[in-house]
């Protein structure tokens, strides 16, 4: 008798477990067609498949007011797939460089060759070519996606998806509901065993070449605002000779 009764309540047991079991692989089936769904109107909203894929270089130009010290200038970005960058700000009294060259980085201030950097400052620049390279990465699923549930940016209600790969940063966007634009991105650093957050937020979307960009960006480090970019020309593959991306180059004032 007693072991009638342990059968049933194993077996009770056992169908529980496995009713559970369907219940998790149900929900993440349903979180992945999800993450997929979304991924696949945001290419569509930053202008299609074709048009991402087509993107192999950009050139922009824009005016650049820093907050924190307070100063203005230019800010020039050529960018190249793949792993190519070089954000060249010239400010009153002084440059800055940035610069990605396959997986080493450089970054300096009035210094030629640009120092290489490691660590923070590496990945940093990282993340400044990866929010350049969104579209193009997930298209190409560049990335572990997971969903983050919903938040809103500047009252604009969003859908949220981190992106992780083994390089890092962890990434997250923040996609607008009302139009799939990406309005923020945000990255994750560990600096001396703290973490900090840094943030670019988008807006006045044109289109050029075929694609979405922002024309206005503003950089967080933490939650204090340290810069505001117009952007006044974006050129869509043009011609960036690789030497832009060596160290020793020099970007006349």
């Amino acid at each position: 008798m007693a072991g009638k009764i342990f059968n049933a309540l194993f077996l009770s047991f056992f169908l529980l477990c496995s009713l559970l079991i369907d219940d998790v692989q149900s929900a993440e089936i349903d979180t992945t067609e999800k993450i997929k769904s979304l991924v696949d109107k945001v290419i569509h909203a930053s202008g299609g498949k074709k048009a991402v894929e087509r993107v192999k270089s950009l050139f922009v130009r824009g005016r650049i007011k820093a907050l924190m010290p307070a100063n203005e200038g230019t800010c020039i970005i050529y960018f190249k797939i793949p792993r190519k960058l070089r954000v060249h700000i010239a400010y009153r009294n002084y440059t800055e460089e940035r610069i990605l060259n396959g997986h080493t980085g450089y970054e300096g201030t009035d210094t030629y060759p640009v120092p290489e950097v490691t660590g923070f400052r590496y990945l940093a620049i990282v993340y400044q070519y990866k929010s350049q390279d969104i579209p193009y990465g997930l298209l190409h699923d560049a990335y572990r996606l997971t969903d983050e549930g919903k938040d809103s940016v500047k009252g604009i209600p969003v859908e949220v998806l981190g992106l992780d790969d083994k390089e890092g940063p962890p990434m997250k966007i923040y996609i607008a509901l009302e139009n799939l634009r990406i309005v923020k991105i945000s990255g994750l650093f560990s600096i001396g065993g703290n973490e900090m957050g840094l943030t670019s937020e988008f807006a006045d979307f044109r289109r050029v070449g075929g694609m979405e960009f922002p024309f206005k960006l503003t950089n967080y480090a933490g939650a204090q605002k340290v810069a505001e970019t117009v952007i006044e020309e974006y050129k869509v593959n043009e011609y960036i000779h690789n030497s832009i991306f060596l160290p020793q180059s020099s970007l006349a004032r």
